[in-house]
Order: C-alpha cells, then structure tokens, then sequence
C-alpha cells in the first residue's frame, strides 16, 4: 500500500512527484504528509494547514516560484533566481539528518527523461533565517556579491515542519536513485527494520 499525501496544486510538481511515487492521495484529513506546489490555495488553507504541523504534520513545498516573497507560518522566505544560470548541482554539506550518508557529488548532475538530457537542478534558491539547511548552493546578493544560500531547508513548527524544497524532484525520479532517495526522505518514508533513513535500499526493503 503506498504512503498518502495530501496534495496542494493539482496541476504542479506536487501531484507529478506523487505519481511518480506511487503515493496515495488523499485529503488533508487523512494524511500527516502535505505536498505543496500552489501556495495561493496553501494560504487559502493557512490556518488548518498550520494547526495540522503544529501537531506533528510535515508540509513540503515544491519549486516556490522565482523572484517573491512567501510568509509561512511567521517565517519570510525570500525566493530568487540563481544570478548565475541555472545550477547542475546542490551541496548536502549541512549535516541535516535528511541528507546523512549522502557522497559529494550525489546532487550533482541529474538526468531529465523528458529532454534525455543533463539538466540543471535549480533554477532559483531562497533565504530564511528560521528554516536549517538541507541542501545549500551560491547566488548572488542584493550587492551582487556571492553568498551561500539554501536550496532545501526545514523549519520546526510544534510537533511538525516545514520544508521549503528548490531542487527539482519532480520528473527525476525514475532516473536518478538519489533524487528518489531524498524524495523518499522527506516524505518520512524509512527503512522498515531499524527505522533508519534509506540509502540505496531495494524497495521491497522500504515502509510505503
């Protein structure tokens, strides 16, 4: 039986991830995981939303579009294009639980089956003081200086979280073992004998 989510942007990388997954969809009612690519309809929702992670849900929120502002739950995250193209690779040198036993060049260079081509992986990143580094890379700043930014990251709300993910998951997948991996983990999806995060486990040795 696949794990459910609950999906916000029915037409976004949320419900493609999903499919690509094999998860359950279901409604917000029926499940702790909330997968997010349409933040008008999450702010639409933003109290019940909030109250669920509060009590220990999980919201991930896919490629929040470039060059805004998005406020979640207190938190200003601000959103903006990579200055130097768009990246090929992300850094897991964080130490955020979801990225150990990842290698140095496991964010680097995924494939996209629809073009069959090398593709970059993020085309813009964010900041935010409240969210802890998942997976960071450089842009520029305001002064058009480098600096390190955040590609993924978490903030803890009660007894849940929020992730803000900008590398791009969705349509990766099914080529790429560790874009699957990192999907996996932060859907909470561990490894069914010790309750460990999974890395290069068959499925069959995975809790769905």
């Amino acid at each position: 039986v696949g794990k459910s989510v609950c999906i916000i942007g029915n037409n976004g990388p949320a419900k493609k991830l999903a499919n690509e997954l094999g998860l359950v969809v279901t409604d917000m009612d029926q499940s702790r995981i909330i997968l997010v690519s349409d933040f008008t309809e999450y702010k639409e929702n933003e109290d019940a939303i909030n109250q669920k992670v509060k009590n220990g849900a999980k919201v991930v929120f896919l490629e929040l579009a470039n060059e805004d502002k998005y406020e979640i739950a207190g938190s200003i995250v601000n959103v903006k294009t990579s200055r130097f193209n768009p990246l090929h690779f992300a850094s897991r040198r964080t130490g955020h639980d979801l990225v150990a036993g990842f290698k140095e060049f496991d964010f680097n260079y995924w494939h996209e089956p629809k073009s069959d081509m090398i593709k970059p992986i993020v085309e813009s990143t964010f900041t935010c003081d409240d969210f802890k580094p998942i997976l960071t890379a450089g842009n520029a700043d305001d002064d058009a200086k480098w600096c390190k930014v955040l590609a993924a990251g978490e903030k803890t709300f009660g007894k849940g979280s929020f992730i803000v993910c900008q590398v791009q998951l969705a349509g990766r997948t099914q080529t790429n073992p560790i874009a699957k991996m990192f999907a996996l983990r932060l859907l909470d999806i561990k490894e069914a004998s010790s309750g460990k995060w999974t890395y290069g486990l068959p499925k069959k040795d995975l809790v769905l």
